[in-house]
C-alpha cells in the first residue's frame, strides 16, 4: 500500500506553482499511461506503479483536469476521501480541457460506466456550468443509467434556449417514442437531421417513430441506414427484419434476422427470432440464405460469441429439413470452438442418419461425449454418450439386421433423416 508521505510529495505537485517538464514524452506514451491508470481504476487495484505514472504525468503537465480526476479517483480507491476530495477541486479549478473530459465522459456512457460518466459530469458542470454540451452529456448519462424522468426536462430545457447541439432532440425524441408520442419524436429527429444529415441517432427514432405510425415505406430508409452503419443496433434490426418480411422482401430480410439471432440474449427472444429465420428460409432458396449466412459470418466472425450463431443457425437449418446447410453451418462453429459437445453431437447425428458414415459419425459422438465430460460448470450430455454406445452395439449386428439394412438404403435413396 502507498504510505501517506508518498502520497502527499505526490499530492505536493498539484498544489504549487506549476513546473516545467523535465523532458518531454511522446504522445504513445502518455496514452500508454492513461490506458494503464484507466484500466487499475476501472479493476479497482490501484498499487505503487499507478501512482507513480500519475506522478511523472503532473510533473509533464502539472495543471491536467483529466489527470487530477483520475488521481482523485485513486486516492478515492484508497479511502484517503479528504485528499480525493481536494484532487476533485483541482480538477475543476484546472478543468480547461473541455474537449478532453467531454471526450472521456461520452466514451465512459458509451462503455456503460456511469460512475465515471457522473464523475466527469460533476466536475464539468463545476467549471463550465453554463455549456450546453456539458449539460446535454449529463442528461444522457442520467439517461443511459436508467432515469430519462430526470434527463427529460434538461433537454427540453436545452431545446427551448436554442441549443444547437446534435443530438439534444433525438435523445428528447428517444423519450417520446418511449411515451408512444410517436409525430413529436419524429418532428425530434428531423430537427437533428436537419444538423447532420447522416446522424444516425436521429435515424433510429425516425425510423422507429414511422413504423408505429404505419410509414413503411419512409420507415425503411432510415433504419435500413441505421443497419448498414451498424447491424447490432437492438432497436432497429429486429424490426427491420419483421418489417422486410411483412412486405415480401424475403432475400433482403435474411440478414437482418440472422443480426436478431445473434444479438439474443435469452430464450424467449431466440425463439421469436428463431421463428422468424425458419419462416425466411422456407420462402427463400438455399443460395441466398448461404449467400446471407457468409454475409453475417464474414463481417462478425472475429467475435467472440460468433461460432454460437453458426450453431443456432444450423439448428435452425436443422429444424427445416436442411441437413446439408446445418452441417456447414455447425463445421463452421467447431472451426472456432473445437471442443463444443452439442455442435460435435449434432454433426454426429447428420453424418449417421444423412450420409450413413457411421464410423466417422461415431468418432464425433466419442469427441462430443469426451468434451461433454471435461467441460467445467456443465452437466455432461448423455446424448452424445447413448448415440455411441448404441451405434457401438448395432454396428457389430450390422450384417443380421434388416433394420439397419432398410435404414443405410431409405438414407442413400431419399436422403431422409432422423431424430435421435
Amino acid at each position: 500500500m502507498l504510505g501517506l508521505p508518498a502520497v502527499a510529495c505526490l499530492l505536493s505537485l498539484g498544489l504549487h506553482t506549476p513546473l516545467k517538464a523535465e523532458s518531454a514524452r511522446d504522445t504513445a506514451s502518455l496514452s500508454a499511461d492513461y490506458a494503464s491508470i484507466e484500466l487499475s481504476i476501472a479493476r479497482n487495484k490501484v498499487d505503487d506503479q499507478t501512482f507513480k505514472r500519475i506522478e511523472a504525468l503532473l510533473k509533464a503537465d502539472p495543471t491536467n483536469s483529466y489527470t487530477h480526476l483520475l488521481l482523485a479517483r485513486c486516492l478515492e480507491i484508497k479511502g484517503l476521501l479528504d485528499l480525493s476530495e481536494e484532487q476533485f477541486q483541482l480538477a475543476a479549478h484546472y478543468g480547461n480541457h473541455l474537449d478532453l473530459l467531454l471526450k472521456r465522459m461520452a466514451n465512459a456512457i458509451t462503455q456503460g460506466d456511469m460512475d465515471e460518466a457522473q464523475k466527469i459530469c460533476h466536475l464539468l458542470e463545476r467549471r463550465f456550468p453554463d455549456d450546453a454540451a456539458v449539460q446535454f452529456l449529463h442528461a444522457v448519462a442520467l439517461q443511459q443509467g436508467g432515469d430519462p424522468g430526470c434527463a427529460e426536462p434538461v433537454y427540453e430545457r436545452l431545446l427551448k434556449n436554442g441549443c444547437k447541439q446534435c443530438g439534444v432532440a433525438s435523445a428528447l425524441g428517444a423519450i417520446r417514442l418511449n411515451q408512444d408520442r410517436f409525430l413529436e419524436a419524429l418532428a425530434l429527429a428531423d430537427m437533428d437531421l436537419k444538423l447532420n444529415v447522416d446522424y444516425f441517432a436521429a435515424h433510429i427514432v425516425k425510423g422507429n417513430a414511422l413504423a408505429s405510425l404505419g410509414r413503411v415505406d419512409e420507415a425503411l430508409k432510415s433504419l435500413l441506414k441505421v443497419f448498414a452503419y451498424n447491424p447490432f443496433q437492438s432497436s432497429v434490426t429486429p424490426r427491420l427484419a419483421q418489417l422486410l418480411y411483412q412486405r415480401g422482401e424475403y432475400r433482403q430480410a435474411l440478414q437482418p434476422a440472422m443480426y436478431s439471432l445473434m444479438m439474443a440474449r435469452n430464450e424467449q427472444i431466440y425463439n421469436q427470432y428463431a421463428a422468424l429465420l425458419r419462416r425466411l428460409i422456407s420462402l427463400t432458396s438455399d443460395a441466398e440464405g448461404a449467400e446471407a449466412a457468409a454475409a453475417v459470418g464474414g463481417k462478425e466472425d472475429r467475435r467472440a460469441n460468433a461460432w454460437q450463431f453458426h450453431y443456432s443457425l444450423g439448428k435452425i437449418y436443422e429444424e427445416s429439413r436442411k441437413p446439408a446447410q446445418a452441417l456447414e453451418q455447425y463445421v463452421t462453429a467447431l472451426k472456432m470452438n473445437p471442443k463444443y459437445p452439442a455442435a460435435l453431437y449434432r454433426v454426429g447425428r447428420i453424418i449417421e442418419h444423412r450420409y450413413g458414415d457411421y464410423v466417422t459419425a461415431m468418432r464425433y459422438y466419442q469427441q462430443a461425449d469426451q468434451m461433454s465430460r471435461e467441460a467445467k460448470d456443465v452437466m455432461p450430455d448423455r446424448r452424445a454418450t447413448d448415440a455411441f454406445i448404441r451405434l457401438a452395439g448395432r454396428l457389430q449386428n450390422r450384417p443380421r439386421d434388416l433394420s439397419w439394412r432398410l435404414k443405410d438404403w431409405l438414407g442413400k435413396t431419399f436422403g431422409g433423416q432422423r431424430s435421435s
